[in-house]
């Protein structure tokens, strides 16, 4: 006699889709949807999302190749707030910075915000010409302080939009190319500590 055969349930016939929303500092945008079987599964799940698609400029190819990254903190409804944790460039154009000629360098900060907030920032510096270790420290002693002043006199969301929209980029890189001629400097990475 054969045994009956057990029907299973499709696990995403139980799904429902959740809208997730960027904190205020990105003006609530839309970041997309994710599906769960319960909302009390959403809070931690982190979303990531191009800063050239949430700010609806997709023609500026530096924020093409930012991603930003979002933890979904609270559910309301059939929406889902968030809060920025990180960003990172994608690997393919740090990966590019190296072919631009001089000398390529890293630095890696960590600055705390007038709110009390721990970010790590990353940096990635090309020189126009080979770089001394001596100008690499002088350089990056610069960057540091500008980090830790803009850090001091704004809160988490002021210094994350300085960051990301070049404001502290431009500074850093006027400030190195004093010191030596600079080809550029980007921020690579930050993430939010606490």
């Amino acid at each position: 006699m054969a045994k009956a055969r057990k029907t299973t349930r499709d696990p995403w016939k139980t799904k429902v889709w959740y809208r997730v929303h960027a904190p205020g500092e990105f003006n609530k945008a839309d970041i997309g949807t994710t599906p769960a079987s319960d909302p009390e599964l959403l809070p931690g799940r982190v979303i990531r999302t191009s800063l050239a698609d949430l700010s609806g400029d997709r023609r500026d190819f530096k924020k093409q190749k930012q991603k930003l990254d979002f933890r979904i903190t609270t559910v309301k409804g059939m929406d889902a707030e968030s809060e920025f944790v990180g960003h990172t460039i994608t690997r393919d154009y740090e990966r590019s910075l190296g072919k631009r000629g001089g000398s390529k360098f890293y630095g890696r900060f960590l600055v705390k915000t007038s709110d009390g907030k721990d970010v790590k920032v990353k940096i990635v510096g090309v020189a126009a010409k080979a770089l001394t270790r001596s100008r690499e420290a002088e350089i990056s002693s610069r960057t540091l302080d500008i980090l830790q002043k803009s850090a001091k006199e704004n809160v988490l969301s002021d210094f994350i939009q300085n960051l990301l929209f070049g404001k502290l980029g431009s500074q850093m890189f006027t400030s190195a190319n004093k010191i030596y001629p600079m080809k550029l400097i980007v921020i690579s990475r930050t993430e939010v500590l606490s």
